[in-house]
């Protein structure tokens, strides 16, 4: 897992604007940045590569403050992983939601950050539930650290829908 300062510091993905290379100039060179963004054509597009996120939100900033037309991409440490919970069951006698939002609450008190719980597959006897984590954790530290959740034995998976797709045919 990365620290919040190694994500400060590394390097950042590109943004790429829809504008000149002047006048995506002239607005970075107004600002006070940490280190000094590299630009370059791409096709009509201009690409800026920041050297830190700090300087990257910035930049972000204030392109939409004067209203230039950008995309970017999510960094690695900001993307939400999205992993199955199985073993864990829901009362059929209860309001489904009302019970998502306990297991959310339930892994949250265990240490995870959980953005959202929902049912990925769900038959009579068992649930399968996607869990969206802002965690960049791996499947293996799941497993060993979150291995019960409200003291009942869980297996965390990736999505892999062929095979999923198999084990409920069966």
């Amino acid at each position: 897992m990365h620290s919040n300062q190694e994500a400060i510091n590394s390097k950042t993905k590109p943004i790429f604007v829809e504008s000149s290379l002047m006048a995506v100039r002239n607005v970075i060179n107004n600002l006070q940045l940490n280190a000094k963004p590299l630009l370059k054509l791409a096709g009509k597009k201009v690409q800026v590569i920041c050297s830190n996120q700090v300087d990257k939100i910035k930049i972000l900033e204030k392109l939409k403050s004067q209203q230039f037309r950008f995309h970017s991409f999510t960094e690695n440490h900001n993307k939400l992983r999205v992993v199955l919970l199985k073993g864990f069951y829901l009362d059929n006698n209860s309001d489904e939601k009302t019970q998502l939002d306990e297991l959310k609450q339930l892994l949250v008190n265990k240490g995870l950050k959980v953005n959202s719980v929902r049912i990925f597959f769900k038959k009579e006897d068992y649930t399968i539930f996607s869990i969206g984590l802002q965690d960049n954790i791996s499947l293996k530290e799941l497993n060993y650290h979150y291995k019960d959740v409200d003291s009942i034995i869980v297996r965390w998976e990736a999505i892999n829908r062929e095979k999923i797709i198999k084990s409920i045919e069966e």
